[in-house]
Parts: structure tokens; C-alpha cells; sequence
């Protein structure tokens, strides 16, 4: 978050990779490498980069299954990675989903017998779904593993929704002070409910076990699924 600074940033943001130290051993970069047969020229390279430029939004086209198989993906991605950090959102993946799509498709020279129009491919779709979780799933970069914690997590606040209710009607007076903030410190439980610094510590301790709140940048953070219990919830 400290590079790019907020999350309306991220969210524009069709793909991200990070380069962290030591993936690469030093053995493997301070040794010499053989060099390979030069298949393509950088004269050719840089054509492919005009063409690719120069196309116009009629000139690209989605051959039969692509737009399908960018929807059938969105879904999967939508609900295998969190929005924290919004690189991957449900609303608009399939957007970021098919502009990868067809810079697949460009960069292969998918085009027809004119040559004009570039054609995207369910491949390209499959090949863009693959390159996005392979960066996604590079331990030095975390995104994939991240959201598997977080979707652990909701998944266990879920299963302990009645409990965590069951604890508020309890509490008169929580429910309401959770209600008016999105995010806390746990002083400001001791400031307007009156509690003890140990008793506003045992509030947000029962809540994180619960997962109904993460810790952000020294606040606490109310999470969904507390936020859809307190509608219930009106003491």
C-alpha cells in the first residue's frame, strides 16, 4: 500500500507482480549463461508493438466462446481472491480479464487473412486467466495466499454468526457504538462505553476470534459479516 498509496490506484491498476529478494538465487545470476538462437528480431518485435497499437476498437474481435469463457473466469477469480488489495474485484474483473485477453492475442499476432483485425481466442482467455494466478500465486507476492486466509476467515465468522449475536444482545450499548463507526481503536471503547481498559480489550479479542474484525494500521475494522449482525441487532 505504501507504493501506490490508495486503493482507487490498485483498482485500476488490469494486473500487478512484485520481484522480492532472493527468488532468484546469486548463484544463478552471477554465472554465464549460454545464449540462445535469436528467433525473432527486435525490428520484428517492435512491428508487432505498432500493429498492436494501432488497432481500432472495431478491429478487435471476440471469436465464438471468448466472451464466455472471459465471464466463466471473471466468476472463478471474483470468488477466489479478496478486494484487500482491490487487484481483483468482482465487479469489474472481467474488464481487466478481457484487456489481458487480447494483449495475449496481440502479442501472438492472432489476426485473420487481412491482417487488420486482431481475433481473441477462448485460448487467449485461458492463457490470461493462467499468467494472472501465476503472479498472483508467487510467494514473494502473497495476493493468493492472502485471500485464502481471508476467505478462511469468513468462512469461520459465518459459522459463528449466532454466537456473536447471541454476545451483543448480551451487551447493550455495542451493538450501537459498532454500528457508528467502520473503524475503531480499543480506547474509544473505554471512552464511550465505559469500560475498562481490560474489558474493551476482551470485547476486541472475543470479536477477532470470531473473525468479525481485522487489525488495520493500528485500528480495528469491522468486517461483513459483523456489519449484517448489527441490522440485526438494534440494542
Amino acid at each position: 500500500m505504501e507504493v501506490p498509496g490508495t486503493n482507487e490506484d490498485i483498482a485500476r491498476f488490469d494486473l500487478a507482480m512484485s520481484v522480492a529478494l532472493g527468488e532468484v538465487p546469486a548463484e544463478e545470476m552471477n554465472r554465464q549463461h549460454e545464449a540462445g538462437e535469436l528467433k525473432y528480431t527486435s525490428e520484428a518485435c517492435s512491428a508487432l508493438v505498432r500493429w498492436a497499437w494501432t488497432r481500432t476498437a472495431d478491429q478487435v474481435v471476440f471469436a465464438r466462446g471468448a466472451e464466455d469463457a472471459v465471464y466463466a473466469a471473471a466468476l472463478k477469480l471474483g470468488a477466489s481472491y479478496v478486494e484487500d488489495p482491490p487487484l481483483v474485484q468482482a465487479s469489474n474483473i472481467r474488464l481487466k480479464l478481457a484487456r489481458i485477453s487480447v494483449a495475449m492475442a496481440a502479442r501472438v499476432f492472432s489476426t485473420d487473412d487481412s491482417y487488420e483485425r486482431l481475433i481473441v481466442k477462448p485460448e487467449h482467455v485461458e492463457d490470461a486467466v493462467a499468467f494472472l494466478q501465476r503472479l498472483y500465486e508467487m510467494k514473494g507476492f502473497g495476493y493468493a495466499e492472502r485471500s485464502r486466509e481471508y476467505l478462511n476467515d469468513r468462512e469461520e465468522a459465518a459459522h459463528n454468526y449466532d454466537d456473536v449475536k447471541q454476545y451483543l444482545v448480551g451487551r447493550k450499548g455495542l451493538s450501537k457504538f459498532l454500528r457508528s463507526t467502520g473503524r475503531f481503536q480499543p480506547k474509544d471503547l473505554e471512552s464511550f462505553m465505559s469500560l475498562s481498559r481490560e474489558e474493551a480489550n476482551g470485547v476486541v479479542n472475543t470479536l477477532w476470534n470470531a473473525r468479525m474484525v481485522r487489525k488495520e494500521r493500528g485500528e480495528v475494522v469491522v468486517e461483513p459479516m459483523l456489519h449484517a449482525i448489527l441490522r440485526e441487532v438494534k440494542l
